[in-house]
């Protein structure tokens, strides 16, 4: 029977490249990152991870090392819910959130990935496997910075392929906030929009770079593709819908478009001609029968002859 063998926890400070600052957090120099590596008694390693905004790591670490590390040597790496559960009331009285619940989630984390290890398969197949991609969004970290900063950032962030973007809000005075919100606002590079077409949900995102318009299409629906089009992908567009319409419109054939109520909110010329020519010409046109009457035209006769 394969048994945890060794639990392994590390304490890293990692420097960042500017501060940051935040409303709750205040500022921030630096993240830790503690690791907890899981090795069982065939060999095989699973690995989790928690992180601070620069405090608290070193009780993170120190309850990992000391405490739920030796707590659970020697058990069955597979008996993961038990595990949490056991641990959870060990450490109830010392605190239910803080350091204790991290170190628990890096184990937690550990012990997964050493499953997955196990039976030979990526972590989001063994949870159930529904997509490889998870939607992120670039959360800036940015309560610090000047409106031009603000829009400088915000840029770089779309130009990394970012669809959705995260702002601080929480200065000393409320205009403030107006102010970086309205610098976002006015940069005009850039925008987000998200609607329905039919059953597809769709985001339309855009931004200029050096004069040209570049705009991303992109389905809602995890794993579908993204569609990049640029100014002369969108002229081209326009042009063939125009044509479209235009073909449409000097049909024959009675067209219409109803909306979900049954209100006709579109029809070719085909459609009003018929209607302007039915006063006396309408016994002869329901008679010929050459063509069917369409049920919003056969409303209309039918309101006519009223």
């Amino acid at each position: 029977m394969t048994l945890i063998d060794r639990i392994d926890a590390r304490h890293y400070l990692i420097p960042l490249p500017q501060m940051l600052e935040d409303s709750t957090h205040g500022q921030m120099t630096g993240f830790e990152v503690v690791t907890c590596q899981v090795t069982d008694s065939d060999g095989a390693s699973g690995v989790g991870y928690t992180f601070t905004c620069g405090v608290n790591g070193g009780a993170i670490h120190d309850i990992l090392r000391r405490e739920m590390g030796p707590a659970v040597l020697g058990r069955d790496p597979g008996l993961i819910e038990a595990i949490w559960k056991d641990l959870w009331w060990r450490f109830h009285y010392g605190g239910r959130g803080g350091p204790t619940v991290l170190a628990l989630s890096a184990l937690d984390m550990a012990l997964w990935d050493l499953k997955a290890i196990r039976a030979g398969l990526p972590l989001w197949r063994l949870l159930g496997g529904y997509d490889p991609l998870v939607p992120c969004y670039a959360g800036g970290i940015d309560l610090h910075l000047s409106p031009d900063a603000l829009v400088d950032q915000t840029h770089e962030n779309i130009a990394k392929g970012h669809r959705a973007i995260k702002m601080k809000v929480g200065r000393a005075r409320l205009s403030e906030d107006v102010a970086r919100m309205e610098a976002l606002r006015l940069s005009g590079d850039a925008f987000v929009l998200i609607g329905r077409i039919g059953e597809d949900e769709l985001s339309l995102s855009g931004r200029m770079s050096e004069g040209r318009c570049f705009v991303t299409v992109a389905s809602l629906e995890p794993g579908r593709d993204r569609r990049m089009i640029d100014q002369a992908g969108l002229d081209a567009l326009e042009g063939e819908v125009d044509l479209l319409r235009h073909g449409l419109d000097a049909s024959r054939d009675l067209l219409w478009q109803e909306d979900d109520s049954g209100q006709i909110i579109w029809a070719n010329r085909a459609y009003f001609e018929l209607l302007q020519s039915i006063g006396a010409e309408e016994d002869r046109l329901v008679r010929a029968g050459a063509r069917p009457v369409p049920e919003p035209l056969a409303e209309v006769l039918a309101a006519l002859r009223r």
